[in-house]
């Protein structure tokens, strides 16, 4: 049975825990999961959602602090992306066979590989751009 975990990080005051505390738990939660067989962790708020959630001046479209999240997110996506197109080329005989329409099926390992590096290139880039 295949399994997914999602991960939920916001961390509200009521909860009475540290952001520590649930980075280690949800270490634990994915270490468990990797035992059963997990297929995937998601931790889709990671890079916006509790930033937007505490930071008022974050409406605020014109100003720098509201991109600044955005494009972290941005940098999460690309870097996230890429090794997925990297991982998907391990399967692109079996995704032939099954007439399933992935990436690197479709358009062969090496262009994969090739915007799976892109990708990557992309996230450098932002990163850098936070110093």
């Amino acid at each position: 049975m295949p399994l997914s975990l999602r991960v939920d990080l916001r961390n509200p005051e009521f909860a009475h825990t540290s952001i520590a505390e649930r980075y280690d738990a949800a270490s634990e939660m994915a270490e468990w999961a990797e035992r059963l067989g997990c297929l995937s962790i998601a931790v889709p708020e990671t890079a916006r959602g509790p930033r937007v959630a505490v930071r008022s001046e974050d409406a605020d479209a014109g100003s720098l602090v509201a991109l600044a999240p955005w494009m972290l997110a941005a940098a999460v996506w690309y870097w996230v992306f890429g090794f997925d197109l990297i991982y998907a080329t391990q399967d692109v005989e079996f995704d032939r066979k099954a007439n399933l329409h992935s990436f690197p099926a479709r358009y062969g390992v090496k262009a994969s590989l090739r915007l799976a590096r892109v990708l990557h290139v992309m996230t450098w880039l932002i990163l850098l751009g936070f110093g």
